[in-house]
């Protein structure tokens, strides 16, 4: 369940490995902080979606940085694997691009099916928030695959 949400959200084996070992070790450390009132399934899935955000923000910052001294022209970005398919490549590449956020907001409403409110109660923003960047996002998105093609 943990790794299977890392990896809708940051969208590589690698990353979502990385992710699950951080949540487990965020759970061991937190643990006293779960109330158990509450559901258990839902906590987890919280930290990890947080895991993955921050990983995602991270790597965001560091293509950003690439980009700006160059090394990104010179193929030292990670891109993720597409098995083959040249559309998902495309689109993996433009959801780069977008800020970490909103890319969490779309796949969560989009890969795992997600109500708006749901996705509001993970991230912790308003539901109207979550439906603004999911909008500006896919604007975002079509702009971006409609210049590539």
């Amino acid at each position: 369940m943990v790794y299977r949400r890392a990896y809708v959200l940051v969208g590589s084996v690698e990353d979502a490995e990385e992710v699950v070992q951080d949540v487990f070790l965020r759970v061991f450390r937190s643990i006293r902080r779960f109330r158990p009132d509450q559901p258990f399934e839902h906590w987890l899935l919280t930290i990890t979606t947080n895991s993955s955000r921050n990983l995602l923000r991270t790597r965001f910052r560091e293509a950003r940085k690439r980009i700006e001294y160059g090394d990104f022209l010179r193929g030292s970005a990670r891109v993720p694997s597409s098995g083959g398919d040249p559309g998902r490549l495309v689109l993996e590449r433009a959801m780069e691009t977008l800020d970490p956020t909103t890319r969490v907001a779309i796949s969560l409403r989009f890969l795992e099916g997600q109500t708006y409110k749901e996705i509001s109660a993970q991230l912790g923003l308003g539901e109207s928030a979550i439906k603004m960047r999911v909008h500006r996002g896919l604007q975002e998105l079509r702009e971006q695959l409609s210049e590539d093609s």
